[in-house]
């Protein structure tokens, strides 16, 4: 599966901030919201550049991992504290 990542720059290369809930940092942010994106560059006049991303697969070769469940604690006696 290949996903869309648009990468959205700001006229100030030193904005650090948020935009229609966009974190920028340097004046650069990412998103794959192709909705978001154009509200940025027709509204805000920032840049758009869209590049095509495939998602990392798991390692095959990776040893899994065992997960052992313990019980939960049972719960202490009230005190009435006198």
């Amino acid at each position: 599966m290949v996903v869309k990542l648009f990468k959205i720059k700001t006229p100030n290369p030193q904005f650090n901030g948020v935009r229609e809930g966009l974190h920028f940092v340097g004046g650069v942010a990412y998103t794959e919201d192709t909705v978001l994106c154009g509200v940025l560059v027709s509204n805000y006049g920032y840049l758009s550049e869209e590049s095509k991303v495939k998602p990392e697969e798991p390692k095959k070769d990776a040893e899994p991992v065992e997960v052992s469940a313990k019980p939960a604690p049972k719960p202490r006696a009230k005190t009435s504290g006198k």
